[in-house]
């Protein structure tokens, strides 16, 4: 239920169509203003890329972290979002694995079809599967 909450949460975020800004800054400076870093991670160049989405009407900052790979505008350009698994990377600490764009399209399409076939199977309808 929980992940179902989150999940949601994140599509909210990416239909407001938010800014992502991008800058350069030293480590230093990237983790004294607060980016979030990968502790998976270790070592960084002095020089870090940090990316922040921003919603620049409720003048309210979402996320601010040290790349991670992301190279979008506005964060609608990574629409469809779903969730794919969830794991323990610690003692009190989840990690929590999506995907976007075309990848969680054909993922959503699959789960689709595959729920299709099972209601087929079981002369049944999609909802009536739980």
């Amino acid at each position: 239920e929980k992940l179902k909450d989150i999940e949601k949460l994140v599509r909210s975020y990416i239909r407001k169509n938010l800014s992502v800004e991008t800058k350069t800054q030293t480590y230093e400076e990237a983790v004294n203003s607060g980016a979030l870093t990968l502790d998976s991670c270790d070592k960084y160049s002095d020089t870090v890329r940090v990316v922040e989405v921003f919603d620049s009407q409720a003048n309210r900052l979402y996320s601010r972290e040290l790349c991670g790979g992301t190279h979008v505008k506005q964060t609608s350009s990574i629409a469809p979002f779903v969730i794919v698994n969830e794991s323990a990377v610690a003692a009190g600490v989840r990690r929590i694995e999506a995907l976007t764009g075309e990848t969680a399209e054909e993922y959503i399409e699959d789960q689709l079809n595959a729920a299709r076939k099972a209601a087929f199977v079981l002369g049944s309808k999609i909802p009536d599967l739980e």
